[in-house]
């Protein structure tokens, strides 16, 4: 049988933001129909915090869930998104992932690169800000104080209800020669031929059910049903 992946990205899971839960249960349950592997590419979570064993409680739905299709053989891959960067071993213990603590994996065999693509994000604001939240101050800081207290923190910061952001997709992507190469983060379903390869854009799964087939002749999106 041919090998066949899914990748999905943007689930943006958390308190006040629960719908996508039943799309990405039958997610995990297609993915097992196609015997497919699955890779979630980042920001599984709305927010997510590490701390002596505690995780946000928000959570346990969708965690649940996938341990339970991780329990009954299907192999689930997870790649840290901007809003999760800071899932660890807590979030492995719990669900039986396998998590990918490198900002990009590489698929060999399928010639593919998956990455949850920020990094690519031309906005000067926006990867001065990322610097900051991902200096070793900060991730020592998030370790020194609750859980509750950090979603309390973000919470006075932003709304409880996100609207869609649309990111500007970034002009210079580039993989090895004839590679795809899959991002998440810009909330677009894009598909963009280089000179060398493809970039493969995927749509925030909590807007639009989609997750990306591939396999080692061609890929295509499908939707979540």
């Amino acid at each position: 049988m041919q090998k066949v992946i899914f990748v999905a990205s943007d689930f943006h899971y958390g308190e006040n933001q629960t719908e996508v839960l039943v799309p990405f249960l039958k997610l995990l349950t297609m993915a097992k129909q196609w015997n497919a592997s699955l890779f979630l590419n980042g920001d599984l979570f709305n927010y997510w915090f590490e701390n002596k064993g505690r995780v946000p409680q928000s959570c346990d739905p969708f965690l649940s869930g996938l341990k339970k299709a991780i329990e009954g053989g299907l192999k689930v891959t997870v790649l840290r998104g901007n809003r999760d960067f800071l899932m660890s071993d807590e979030f492995v213990k719990i669900t039986g992932a396998d998590l990918v603590r490198d900002e990009k994996l590489v698929i060999e065999d399928l010639k593919v690169v998956i990455t949850h693509g920020d990094q690519y994000d031309k906005s000067l604001k926006y990867q001065i800000f990322r610097s900051i939240v991902r200096s070793t101050m900060i991730r020592f800081l998030t370790r020194c104080v609750s859980v509750s207290f950090l979603l309390g923190v973000i919470n006075y910061l932003r709304k409880p209800k996100l609207s869609q952001k649309l990111y500007s997709l970034p002009e210079k992507v580039l993989g090895p020669d004839d590679y795809k190469v899959v991002l998440g983060h810009y909330h677009q379903e894009k598909i963009r031929k280089t000179e060398n390869g493809w970039v493969l854009f995927c749509p925030a799964f909590d807007a639009s059910a989609k997750v990306l087939k591939i396999s080692k002749n061609d890929f295509e999106f499908l939707k979540v049903v």
